[in-house]
């Protein structure tokens, strides 16, 4: 079975026009649905196949999302998902950690030079959504209670993209190591199960992090800028990250589940940051992929039977390009995007510094 790539082309442009009714529950993550439409793309090389028309529409609408704030005399600014007006009044037109990271993305691979955004004020908005025990809000409202291991990632990757370090960083390695279980894995709350996507969100978010710190502050605090040197119980969390595999060729996410094809890319990617990915039997696994999880119609489905939808779709590739850097760009474990991207996004940081 091989990968039916032009299917695949024709499913990610067909949902960037227009999404089928299954997707109305995330109608207001727009700007999210739309990067797995772009990341999948990318991945197979597709991104000029977008007419400029469409790019510069949709660039637009990406920035009607963009909103400054201020509180306690603090501006701050940064993208929403999607403007509803379903959401709580007080939360309405906050930007989210969510909704910034994605547009940003977003903006990246739809050609934009990121040149209307204030990096300042979204460092700003990043800081005010830090708690005191070193996680984040997904919004700048004290009294929001979506803190967890995930918007502690969507923090430390528009930090890496934009170009700003975090304050106390340690606080953040600390709160990470509080949520490591007795097999190794991480749970997206202290005392929680181990589950491989919040396993991914911890191990990059600590590689983002080690990337943040000066050398200086690494001697005092007897961290290391490798990443496998600093995990508590290494060894326990590859075991447990390679037993994800099951007899079938795919993985699950927690113990005892069934297999699901985002967790191909939540574990490869875990592995790769600790250098182990031959842990996992890549063979099999694209097995399992193309003939299990591959639509006839273009796209990946969640699990055998189901439909395909662009988050599995985008998320299947990115596992197939660890295994095969012939028919796929470069990719990153720590951010979820071709090295490619990430070099035009540090590439567009820098001319907005010199301006």
């Amino acid at each position: 079975m091989e990968l039916t790539r032009a299917k695949h082309i024709a499913f990610f442009k067909r949902h960037l026009i227009l999404f089928p009714t299954p997707y109305e529950e995330h109608d207001c993550e727009r700007t999210v649905l739309a990067f797995f439409c772009l990341l999948g793309l990318d991945l197979l090389n597709a991104l000029n196949t977008i007419d400029d028309d469409d790019k510069k529409s949709w660039i637009e609408w990406i920035y009607k999302n963009y909103v400054t704030k201020e509180s306690k005399g603090i501006k701050y600014s940064g993208f929403q998902a999607y403007r509803t007006g379903i959401q709580p009044i007080s939360f309405e037109q906050e930007p989210q950690l969510a909704g910034t990271v994605f547009s940003i993305c977003c903006l990246l691979f739809l050609g934009d030079n990121l040149s209307r955004i204030d990096r300042d004020l979204i460092k700003n908005f990043v800081e005010l959504c830090k708690t005191s025990q070193g996680h984040f809000r997904s919004i700048a409202v004290p009294s929001c209670s979506d803190q967890d291991m995930r918007q502690l990632y969507m923090a430390t990757t528009i930090a890496s993209l934009l170009d700003f370090s975090l304050s106390d960083p340690l606080c953040s390695i600390q709160y990470i190591k509080s949520c490591q279980r007795y097999e190794g894995g991480f749970s997206l709350l202290p005392y929680g199960e181990a589950h491989a996507g919040a396993t991914f969100c911890a191990l990059a978010s600590w590689s983002l992090i080690l990337k943040m710190i000066p050398n200086s502050s690494l001697n005092t605090s007897n961290q290391s800028y490798n990443l496998m040197d600093c995990v508590p119980k290494v060894e326990r969390l590859i075991r447990w990250l390679a037993s994800r595999q099951l007899s079938s060729g795919g993985l699950n996410g927690r113990t005892n589940k069934d297999v699901d094809t985002c967790y191909a890319y939540w574990v490869l990617s875990s592995l790769k940051l600790l250098d182990a990915l031959p842990f996992i039997d890549g063979g099999e696994l694209e097995k399992y992929l193309l003939l299990h999880a591959q639509h006839a119609l273009g796209g990946f489905s969640k699990t055998p039977g189901e439909f395909p939808d662009v988050l599995h779709s985008a998320l299947g590739l990115y596992a197939m390009a660890y295994q095969d850097d012939k028919s796929f760009p470069k990719v990153n474990a720590d951010i979820h995007m071709t090295s490619k991207y990430i070099n035009i996004c540090r590439d567009c940081i820098q001319a907005a510094k010199g301006k």
